[in-house]
C-alpha cells in the first residue's frame, strides 16, 4: 500500500494580533462555518435559480486545552473585550496550513465568543469563536501526492 500523504497538525500556524495560538484540543482544532451559502429557490413549474451569497463572512471555531499558551491568549483578549465599555476589539487573524498551502486570513476580526467554564478528572477543552467579516482564503495548490 502507497502512503497517499502525510498530516502535521504541528504545521497548521494560527495567529492573532501577531501571537500565535497553540494547545489546540487533540479532536478539533480549528473550524469554519459560512455564515451565508448560495441559496436554490424552485418554483411551482419545476423552474429553479440560484442566488449567489452575499457575503463571504466566516466564524472560526478554535477548539483549545483550557492550560495551554493558546487559550490563556484568547482567555486574555476575551475578558479585556467584555470589561471595555465600547466597541468590540478587532483583531487580526492568520491561519495556514504549511504543508498544504491552506490559508485563512482577515485583518478585521472579532472575537464573538468565548469559552463556558466546566471541570472534569481531565483537562478539559474551551472554544472561542471568532467572526472573520472579510476573509481571504486561499486553498491547497500544488499538493503533491
Amino acid at each position: 500500500m502507497a502512503l497517499t500523504g502525510t498530516y502535521d497538525a504541528n504545521a497548521v500556524i494560527c495567529t492573532t494580533d501577531d501571537l500565535r495560538i497553540q494547545g489546540f484540543a487533540p479532536d478539533s482544532m480549528i473550524e469554519y462555518e459560512r455564515l451565508s451559502e448560495a441559496e436554490v429557490t424552485v418554483g411551482a413549474d419545476g423552474f429553479a435559480a440560484v442566488s449567489k451569497a452575499s457575503s463571504r463572512a466566516l466564524v472560526a471555531t478554535l477548539t483549545l486545552l483550557e492550560t495551554s499558551p493558546g487559550y490563556r491568549i484568547l482567555a486574555d483578549f476575551w475578558t479585556e473585550q467584555e470589561n471595555t465599555v465600547g466597541p468590540f476589539t478587532v483583531r487580526p487573524f492568520y491561519m495556514e496550513d504549511i504543508i498544504n498551502g491552506d490559508i485563512v486570513s482577515d485583518p478585521q476580526a472579532v472575537i464573538i465568543q468565548g469559552p463556558v467554564m466546566s471541570k472534569g478528572a481531565r483537562v478539559g477543552t474551551r472554544e472561542f469563536k471568532i467572526f472573520l467579516p472579510d476573509p481571504t482564503e486561499k486553498f491547497a495548490q500544488n499538493v503533491q501526492d
